[in-house]
């Protein structure tokens, strides 16, 4: 998390580390899974933001010169990407657009949590049953393929007004499928970057592509300082306020110019 927020700091990008609890009264959904959505609706509905793009705790920022501009459709509400190893369509993150489409298609994700079949108890399940509803409600499907036959329905649905990238194509993937390896070119953010997976790679250890599942180790070649990403933000607006207010003289200074040139003109007259 501390990558997202130095991130955000970088790109003057708002970063809001939100706690379920604290929205309680507002999104009455029991696990945090669901209530997450009900939350993004809520930020989309309160705070003056274009676009909220949702990451997992367990997201860190690996390619910091990609921009969040990259990704954003500006003509749909909803952006997800589809996951790497499988045909899923990834919960851990997606960009939402402030609209009515988008504060009701998280509502009514989020209020699956009331209404989940036996053998259905994950948001991401419950994310491809509610797109199924949404835009492919008479397709057929085998009832027995359950979950992954519903994802096979989405890939041949049209989703008005919501964007799945395709694999590889979008800002996240999960890091142990290269081993914690990263391409400039192609990578943005990477998922699955939870503590308790967390190694000290050694030499031999890293230099392979394809290593345990879920493990993975730091990118960075020093540890993350906080406090200088907060330092060199504050240092950017005060560079950016100094060049505001040259600006401002300099016009200022050629209004003048041009002011007593006009004088001396009608004086000698």
């Amino acid at each position: 998390m501390d990558s997202m927020e130095c991130y955000a700091l970088q790109n003057n990008y708002t970063y809001l580390r939100l706690i379920g609890a604290d929205f309680k009264e507002i999104c009455e959904q029991n696990h945090i899974n669901f209530q997450r959505h009900c939350i993004v609706a809520h930020i989309l509905k309160s705070y003056n933001f274009t676009w909220v793009l949702h990451v997992d705790a367990d997201v860190g920022v690996v390619n910091e010169r990609r921009r969040l501009e990259e990704y954003i459709k500006e003509d749909l509400d909803i952006i997800f990407h589809e996951r790497f190893f499988n045909f899923e369509v990834g919960a851990a993150s997606y960009f939402a657009r402030k609209s009515d489409f988008s504060k009701i298609f998280l509502r009514g994700w989020a209020d699956y949590s009331f209404r989940l079949p036996q053998h259905f108890h994950s948001d991401n399940a419950a994310l491809h049953m509610w797109l199924v509803e949404l835009f492919a409600p008479n397709a057929p499907f085998t009832p027995p393929a359950g979950h992954y036959g519903k994802e096979e329905v989405l890939r041949n649905a049209t989703l008005s007004r919501v964007f799945i990238y395709r694999k590889g194509e979008g800002w996240l993937r999960d890091s142990w499928l290269t081993n914690s390896h990263w391409s400039p070119e192609i990578d943005f953010m990477f998922h699955h970057r939870k503590e308790k997976w967390k190694k000290q790679f050694n030499v031999t250890q890293i230099k392979v592509l394809q290593g345990p599942r879920f493990d993975w180790c730091d990118t960075l070649t020093s540890p993350l300082d906080l406090d200088k990403c907060r330092r060199e933000r504050r240092r950017k607006d005060v560079e950016e306020l100094r060049r505001d207010h040259l600006q401002f003289l300099y016009k200022f200074a050629s209004r003048l110019t041009r002011t007593w040139s006009d004088e001396d003109v009608q004086d000698t007259k």
